[in-house]
């Protein structure tokens, strides 16, 4: 049976570490009195952002954060542990660890993590979901993009607009000279009269 055991938290860690790695950051929490169907609530919400919610022992937590080589976040280690995997966007997973702290007031307490190849306090987490999602930056970026390009378009749209009416200019000034210089050749082709009575 304690083989069973061991074998049973060797896998566990295992599972975890892979799962440590493969996550862009990890958010470390302790919880109090964390009913079940309030860590589903929260699992689900943090799958809309490919996210999830790990719970584990303390010293399980602790041999996978060390050998995932994140063996500085063992210092923050205390009390039940839960894991939070970030997802692609660390502001939206950060923001929605914090909305469910605010609404679970004495049930989950943030102590730090991992974030952008660094270890993070638990401020910096709170300040972190504070930032506008990554959706929220690219939009702004887009906005501010696509004023020049909408200016640019404009340029070349009335550009074109000017060169079109310039060859069309140049298309009726051309038309009396062409009409002009093909009379003068036509009488310039015209042979001298050679009537009889005349000469």
């Amino acid at each position: 049976m304690p083989a069973i055991g061991r074998l049973t938290k060797e896998k566990i860690v295992g599972e975890l570490v892979n799962r440590l790695q493969q996550a862009p950051g990890v958010i470390v929490t302790s919880f109090r009195a964390l009913r079940v169907s309030d860590a589903e609530a929260l699992r689900s919400q943090l799958r809309t952002q490919q996210a999830s919610y790990v719970v584990a022992k303390q010293s399980l937590s602790r041999k996978a954060l060390e050998a995932a080589g994140l063996q500085e976040l063992a210092g923050v280690l205390e009390g039940p542990i839960g894991l939070v995997l970030i997802g692609p966007d660390p502001s939206r997973t950060s923001k929605i660890v914090l909305d469910f702290i605010k609404a679970h007031e004495g049930v989950l307490e943030l102590r730090g993590g991992f974030v952008d190849r660094q270890v993070v306090t638990a401020k910096t987490v709170q300040q972190l979901a504070a930032l506008p999602s990554r959706e929220q930056l690219l939009a702004e970026l887009v906005a501010t993009i696509e004023s020049p390009i909408a200016d640019v378009v404009q340029t070349v749209e009335r550009l074109f607009q000017d060169v079109t009416y310039a060859v069309e200019q140049m298309g009726q000034q051309k038309t009396p000279a062409a009409t002009s210089n093909q009379q003068s050749a036509v009488s310039a082709s015209t042979p001298l009269s050679t009537d009889p009575e005349r000469a």
